[in-house]
């Protein structure tokens, strides 16, 4: 971080902050945890066109290692969006309902589902709990690689199995 990130500011761009701070940090957290989680980018993620829960996630975290194919349990979603991390905060509900939806559909007893939302530089925490959304009051800054790392690992590995 300590190096990609005066780039990254510098930069400033969406795509520069993906690059060089946000799939670093998942990344990192994948490659700690080969035999735990999978990692998927860009894919899309159709879960019910009907009720508008379809299109294409910038990350998604599964507890299952197997990265040929998505598979439930779904345990958090990443938006990596605009400079305005409240206004993407809605995109990422619409996704955590559709990992919601997509757990229920493979059997996978109702959990909670997290989300993030995240500038690169601002990164913001959500929980879905049945139709009960919660969003973090704290925008945590990449200053504190730390502390986003903690939250994020936390939310991965110990979500399904509460």
């Amino acid at each position: 971080m300590k190096r990609n990130l005066p780039l990254a500011i510098n930069l400033n761009t969406e795509k520069a902050r993906s690059e060089l701070l946000i799939a670093p940090l998942l990344f990192e957290l994948k490659f700690l945890h080969p035999d735990r989680v999978s990692l998927f980018s860009g894919i899309e993620f159709t879960v019910d066109i009907s009720a508008g829960l379809s299109g294409r996630c910038d990350y998604i975290f599964s507890q299952n290692p197997q990265q040929l194919a998505l598979t439930a349990p779904i345990c958090v979603l990443v938006e990596a969006k605009s400079e305005n991390i409240v206004a993407v905060i809605p995109q990422c509900l619409a996704e955590m309902v559709a990992a919601q939806q997509f757990n229920a559909t493979e059997g996978q007893p109702e959990q909670p589902i997290y989300g993030v939302v995240t500038t690169g530089v601002l990164w913001r925490f959500m929980v879905l709990n049945g139709l009960k959304a919660t969003v973090d009051d704290v925008e945590y800054p990449i200053q504190l690689p730390r502390k986003i790392f903690g939250v994020l690992s936390w939310m991965i590995l110990n979500s399904v199995n509460e």
